[in-house]
């Protein structure tokens, strides 16, 4: 057990005083009542002594206090309790001046002492004289002063008051380097600190929710290290980026995930609460330019890029409400052009089905929503987050279709990954010169190279993903109930040159592209120079969770658009086949042959014009096909080009009043060249080809229940051994 401290008397309130060598009482003696260790008798060293009333209140006394002939003090002949607030010396004297006692610490202890050294500052006092143990096994014993030492926050530093009134930023800048000494953190309690001059933090930094940094007169807040917050609010700022996009940002930030809330944005978990909550797209803007720091480094009079590389928005699980475009680059075109480039960063969610930015802006006909343009340098990284549109001013399907021209853009980049990027909403079409659809494109690359993608879905839009002027590689582009096309080429929003006259070149690698339920046609090249390889191709060409048909044609081209390449997949269910170059179009050219190799079930459509499953009618086209059709109602081939090579395959062909007869192969210009025929389960073959102005060389052995073969003018058939047939 610790020591005890046996100090503290037992007595009656009125002490009796008696005389030094007899047991009587100190009749009209005195008593002095002074410093510790000093002769109370003196005036000077004498301390103030009150009597104590009834009721709890003081009175002062003078000296010396007499008594009574029963022994007792008094005071005005009342016997009365005497007091004073700190330890003392007392002297008794007799009736006749004589000492009887003198006791020069009375207490041994001060009582008012203990208050001081409590309440003192200094070394070995204030809570240096507590102790404190955790309540658990194996803890030690510690002064409370050690144990708060543990954690040091901001209001500790002088002329830290954190009232939203006072300057702050004083007293944080000569708070900085002390905890930098003491490797400590800056931890920020609930307060607002105003903070009317820069501060630069290079310690890690934690934000208590309710604790708020408020940049004020052009203040500048830079953050170098960690910082540590939750989603809440813990940046009070000015900045407009809409009005002012390349002006310096109050708060800049390094490194690390920056989130929307903490410049105010909220976000809220369903569609029905879109309406009462708060616009996030200052807020995701402020956090955008807090990533980049100022674009300071001028890399050429007409380039400028950003501060910061390895910063990024973070978003969080929930939806945000955005009534504004969010545009991540900048240009300026006045007096001449300036392009303000990110370096490294990106945005990053929790989950393409989790991380929702909610655009809502129902007259917005601008480029897109979201625009991430001008960035090179490091790698960009945009992933885990879906953009969608809803309006809820509006009613029924309305409330779904926006007039952008995109929801995702992303332009003139260099060293960018896309995954698991969702979009949706974006429907409105601009019919160019040409009669070609544009806008209401899901998600659109235009120049952008260096650049791998995995895992985009856009549904409900006019154009899914579109490319253009890009080198991309990638897996997993999927369509869901798109009208036009789940995977383009081209630009395809409206303010871009017109399709017909855009001259790009994309260079494309996927690996699986699911289509479902598209209203036109899963694959589209509005340009022309397009070098792709894309495999994996899947369509279900039904309507969703019916077994209507509705998807027209796999493979299809704008005015003067073209591919070369390879293109290889499954189709399940189309309208009018798989390819038609419209006589217009190349697909495939000299020097860049087009390879497709589809497997096609259930060509289900009827049309009073000639058709077939494959439709190449342009006459330097060059195609090498592998093709196996189960089920059509149109012939396999049609072909007016002098390039091409097929592998074919029919099983349950159907030939419903073909415009050039019942037969699988019409070739009416150019060549063909067959490597092998395999046709089993058709019975309304009447000839197994019509040739007309054209050269048509079949294998020397085929599977098939029909060989002969209908002549038009100027057609020759021959079999690869160049023997007259």
């Amino acid at each position: 057990m610790p020591e005890q401290l046996y100090n503290v008397v037992v007595s009656q309130p009125s002490q009796l005083f008696t005389l030094a060598r007899s047991f009587k009482a100190n009749a009209n003696g005195k008593i002095y009542i002074g410093k510790i260790d000093t002769d109370p008798v003196n005036p000077e060293n004498q301390i103030q002594v009150y009597v104590e009333n009834e009721d709890g209140s003081h009175v002062p006394v003078s000296q010396p206090i007499i008594i009574n002939a029963a022994g007792y003090p008094v005071y005005n002949g009342q016997i009365a309790k005497f007091v004073t607030v700190q330890g003392h010396s007392m002297a008794v004297y007799d009736a006749y001046g004589s000492q009887q006692f003198y006791f020069p610490n009375v207490l041994k202890y001060d009582p008012d002492r203990l208050r001081q050294q409590l309440a003192s500052h200094a070394a070995g006092n204030g809570d240096e004289l507590v102790a404190v143990k955790q309540p658990i096994e194996n803890s030690k014993e510690r002064t409370v002063h050690d144990w708060l030492a543990d954690i040091i926050t901001a209001k500790d530093g002088a002329n830290i008051i954190a009232d939203g009134i006072n300057n702050d930023a004083v007293g944080i800048n000569a708070l900085l380097p002390v905890l930098s000494d003491l490797q400590r953190e800056l931890i920020l309690v609930p307060g607002v600190y105003l903070i009317n001059d820069d501060i630069t933090i290079d310690i890690p930094v934690t934000f208590q929710p309710g604790a708020i940094i408020k940049p004020r007169n052009g203040a500048q807040v830079t953050f170098n290290a960690e910082i540590m917050a939750g989603n809440y609010h813990i940046f009070d700022t000015e900045d407009d980026f809409y009005a002012s996009p390349v002006a310096a940002p109050s708060v800049k930030i390094a490194k690390g995930g920056v989130k929307p809330e903490w410049f105010g944005a909220k976000t809220v978990s369903s569609y029905d609460e879109i309406s009462t909550s708060i616009n996030c797209s200052h807020a995701f803007m402020k956090a955008w330019r807090a990533t980049t720091g100022e674009y300071t480094a001028n890399v050429t009079s007409s380039y400028r890029q950003s501060e910061y590389i390895h910063s990024y928005i973070e978003l969080s699980a929930g939806k945000y409400r955005m009534d504004k475009e969010v545009f991540l680059g900048h240009t300026d075109f006045t007096p001449t052009t300036v392009r303000y480039n990110k370096n490294g960063g990106g945005v990053i969610g929790k989950g393409a089905g989790l991380s929702v930015l909610v655009f809502t802006d129902s007259e917005y006909a601008g480029n897109a929503f979201f625009s991430a343009v001008d960035m090179s340098g490091d790698m960009h990284e945009f992933r885990s987050f879906k953009c969608t549109f809803y309006c809820p001013s509006k009613v029924g399907d309305e409330r779904y279709e926006s007039k952008v021209g995109a929801m995702m853009l992303f332009s003139t980049i260099d060293s960018l990954t896309t995954t698991d990027i969702w979009a949706s909403g974006a429907k409105f079409v601009v019919p160019d010169p040409s009669g070609f659809g544009r806008g209401g494109v899901g998600v659109q690359f235009d120049s952008v190279v260096d650049h791998y993608f995995s895992n985009i879905l856009v549904e409900h839009c006019a154009h899914g993903c579109a490319f253009s002027s890009s080198i991309s590689t990638g897996v997993n582009v999927k369509g869901f109930r798109n009208t036009l096309s789940d995977l383009s080429f081209g630009n395809m929003i409206p303010a871009w040159p017109d399709i017909i006259s855009q001259n790009t070149k994309n260079i494309i690698s996927i690996y699986g592209v699911e289509s479902k339920s598209n209203f036109n046609s899963p694959i589209t090249f509005g340009t022309n120079d397009n070098n792709v390889s894309i495999n994996g191709v899947v369509v279900d060409g039904r309507y969703e969770s019916s077994s209507n048909v509705v998807t027209k044609l796999i493979i299809t081209f704008a005015t003067g658009g073209g591919c070369s390449g390879n293109i290889s997949g499954c189709v399940d269910n189309v309208l009018y086949g798989l390819i038609n170059d419209g006589g217009s179009s190349q697909a495939g050219r000299p020097g860049g042959t087009l390879h497709l190799d589809f497997v096609v079930n259930n060509v289900t459509g009827s049309t009073s014009s000639e058709n077939a499953v494959v439709v190449l009618d342009k006459t330097d086209s060059s195609v090498i096909m592998n093709l196996s059709i189960n089920g059509t109602t149109f012939p396999a081939i049609i072909n007016r080009t002098s390039q091409l090579k097929s592998y074919l395959n029919i099983s349950n062909m159907n030939l419903t009043s073909p415009v050039s007869g019942f037969r699988p192969i019409i070739s009416k210009g150019g060549n063909i060249l067959m490597i092998s025929i395999n046709i089993t389960d058709t019975t309304t073959a009447t000839d197994i080809a019509y040739v007309e102005n054209s050269t048509l060389i079949l294998p020397s052995l085929m599977i098939t229940p029909v060989i002969s073969v209908a002549k038009g003018i100027g057609g020759v058939v021959k079999t690869n051994q160049l023997i007259d047939y």
